[in-house]
């Protein structure tokens, strides 16, 4: 990264968008994550997409939002997890788009990181954790890791993390979004990364751990992970290539 010592520049201001869908147990934690951040609140505003939740997620929302200022609470039909990122990104009133899962928390010191990091950079489209922990309960916690940005790689990864994923929003916008073609395909922000990059746009890797991704089984049904696969081919044969995965898979994925 260039040295910017003696340049004065604006903080960047970021819209993190927090998809919901019964998401009781968990979206408590996750906006707790974010309120803790070491970065001035109003560089940011949280955006809570809620996609038609039938249990308690509305009233924990409604909760933060009574109390903080910079949180928007959106509530839609369920459509899905993309038309519901989607609605998120068009209500953004911010240059950067934080993707944050509902059942994820990211570091006290995200913000401040991918704001140190966008400043020493030019031209970047989006940036990403290369450390992050991974977890099924509090008590066992896996630190896992990421290489550098390498399209090739990315290309063989086969899906790529939505949370601590930071995006230009002009960019989002230049690829016309989440695709909307497949309900909860899975593989939507995988998608967005693929078509960045085809686009001839460029991601960063950013030190240090950002996010804590929580994994709820180790096991995938039969059923959602022929559907993945069969996504991923589709997706990856729009780019004449094959749908494989590596060791850098969020989900261990292999086929």
């Amino acid at each position: 990264m260039g040295d910017v010592s003696g340049m004065k520049t604006s903080p960047t201001e970021f819209s993190l968008i927090v998809t919901c869908y019964d998401s009781e147990k968990f979206v408590r934690e996750s906006l707790e994550s974010i309120h803790a951040q070491d970065y001035e609140h109003d560089q940011f505003e949280v955006i809570c997409v809620d996609d038609g939740s039938r249990d308690q997620t509305a009233d924990i929302i409604q909760e933060f939002k009574s109390r903080f200022p910079y949180i928007v609470y959106l509530k839609t039909i369920h459509q899905g997890l993309e038309k519901a990122c989607n609605e998120g990104v068009r209500q953004a009133k911010f240059p950067w788009i934080v993707r944050v899962d509902s059942d994820d928390m990211i570091k006290a010191n995200f913000l401040t990181r991918m704001n140190k990091a966008i400043q020493e950079t030019a031209g970047m489209s989006f940036y990403y954790c290369k450390q992050y922990m991974e977890y099924y309960f509090k008590e066992n916690q896996i630190a896992k890791e990421l290489p550098e940005f390498d399209p090739e790689e990315i290309f063989s990864r086969g899906d790529f993390f939505a949370t601590g994923t930071v995006y230009r929003k002009s960019d989002l916008f230049e690829i016309g979004l989440f695709p909307e073609n497949v309900v909860n395909c899975g593989l939507e922000n995988y998608s967005v990364i693929l078509s960045l990059i085809v686009h001839q746009k460029k991601g960063v890797a950013v030190s240090g751990t950002g996010f804590c991704y929580r994994r709820h089984s180790t096991n995938m049904s039969t059923l959602r992970r022929t559907a993945i696969i069969e996504y991923g081919k589709q997706l990856l044969v729009s780019y004449h290539r094959s749908f494989q995965t590596n060791q850098y898979h969020p989900y261990g994925l292999i086929i």
